[in-house]
């Protein structure tokens, strides 16, 4: 997983893992909408975190909204193609 923290988060001192933490959270409690708001923060703080587009991904999925499930696969994809979701991601994108 290739991660990157932002100079202006890291100025305002946020941490860039805590909404995405909080929407795993969220996920893990089928609280998907929820999970969608958290994972939205987090890529708009880093928007290349591929664990932020895997888990947005799979609450979309899980929401039933495959068109945007499928862009954040194909996004984490694009960001790191042979990472540690990258398989996973692949397996959902030639099945949606």
């Amino acid at each position: 997983m290739r991660r990157r923290t932002s100079t202006s988060c890291q100025r305002a001192g946020i941490d860039p893992d805590a909404y995405l933490n909080l929407g795993v959270d969220e996920y893990n409690s089928n609280n998907f909408e929820a999970a969608l708001g958290y994972f939205d923060k987090a890529l708009a703080q880093d928007d290349t975190s591929t664990t932020a587009y895997y888990y947005r991904g799979l609450a979309y999925l899980a929401s039933g909204n495959t068109e945007a499930s499928k862009a954040d696969f194909i996004k984490l994809i694009e960001l790191d193609p042979e990472g540690q979701y990258a398989a996973q991601a692949k397996e959902f994108v030639a099945g949606l």
